[in-house]
């Protein structure tokens, strides 16, 4: 039968993984047989519901399956990707239970689990200050850094500027 090994993957708030490919590290012992995806989360795989991403579109064989923080895209091959919805601070896991099959009789296994791990990332905007500068008449002033009371809390990065007067620089 076949023996699946837990996956995990880690991804940023909001982002989406790279191919998890489940199936990768899953075994078939003792006859090596082809695996596919029987079930996600007690689903039957051609019971779940077809892809409505156009990024995954059901035309290519993914379905998706809801999780708690984003959703599962998922071919019966194992190929699968996550999408996280943006909407939770990270040091969040969401888990899939899936059920790989040989073909043979319905050879299933026990059920292996898809965890996914969210980090938090820093979306908070920087702060500007406005500035002002007083320049004699005839005069021109030639150091004004308009970032050096702009702060980008809490992670200190490095800014630029991305617009003065509603014009963006390229």
């Amino acid at each position: 039968p076949p023996v699946e090994v837990n996956d995990a993957a880690t991804i940023n708030e909001g982002a989406t993984s790279s191919n998890l490919n489940i199936l990768d590290n899953d075994t078939d012992s003792p006859d090596n047989g082809s695996l596919s995806v029987y079930s996600v989360g007690g689903t039957a795989f051609a019971s779940l519901t077809d892809s409505a991403n156009s990024d995954y579109p059901s035309g290519s064989g993914y379905k998706q399956v809801a999780g708690t923080y984003g959703t599962l895209y998922i071919k019966a091959t194992g190929e699968s990707y996550y999408v996280h919805d943006g909407d939770d601070d990270g040091g969040l896991t969401d888990s899939f239970n899936y059920v790989a099959t040989d073909g043979t009789n319905q050879d299933t296994s026990s059920a292996g689990t898809i965890s996914l791990n969210i980090t938090a990332v820093d979306d908070t905007p920087p702060v500007e200050v406005n500035d002002a500068a007083t320049i004699n008449e005839g005069a021109t002033s030639s150091n004004l850094n308009i970032l050096d009371n702009d702060t980008d809390s809490p992670d200190n990065g490095s800014l630029s500027v991305y617009s003065v007067g509603g014009t963006a620089f390229a």
